[in-house]
């Protein structure tokens, strides 16, 4: 009974046991614990990438209807995570996981767009420059627009440019 009080408080542990039940081949409980990391350490890397994870294994298990009932409960999930903290690094991470979710739509505009708005909103984080590169990478690879890119990358140079004068004390 002490071990399953560990896996409940720590999502890492949390996701190990999902992990560890699909390894066994025992994918209806490791769905179950999956659900369970998901609801109970909202806002957590471990459930915004897990609502990712089971929709790719439904989608590569050609089970499309399921894979794509998980997608759209991820894209409300992340939504409504950036809703409550709003202007905090929980909204930041959702909003990156959308892009993510985007991207493996091939949705490459909508998910360079949210790469920007991260920018736009977290310019000065590293989560925003980092955005902001990753929306450069896809103007350049995905959407053929290369001069956007270098426009993207040059607004990046000049803020770690301005990082860099700034005096520490």
């Amino acid at each position: 009974m002490l071990f399953r009080s560990f896996y409940g408080r720590t999502p890492p542990a949390q996701l190990a046991l999902a992990r560890t039940f699909e390894m066994e081949r025992n994918w209806d409980r490791a769905e179950v614990e999956y659900s369970v990391l998901i609801e109970s350490f909202r806002g957590s890397d471990e459930a915004m990438g897990a609502l990712l994870y089971v929709a790719k294994h439904y989608e590569q298990a050609g089970r499309t209807d399921q894979a794509e009932r998980w997608y759209r409960d991820a894209e409300q999930y992340y939504q409504n995570l950036a809703r409550a903290d709003a202007g905090g690094i929980i909204e930041a991470k959702a909003m990156s996981y959308r892009a993510e979710l985007a991207a493996r739509r091939q949705d490459w505009r909508g998910a360079a767009d949210l790469l920007t708005d991260i920018y736009r909103k977290f310019s000065r984080y590293e989560v925003g420059r980092q955005a902001l590169l990753r929306a450069a990478g896809m103007h350049r690879e995905r959407l053929g627009q290369p001069a956007v890119a270098d426009s993207l990358l040059g607004v990046l140079k000049a803020a770690l440019a301005e990082i860099e004068s700034t005096p520490q004390l």
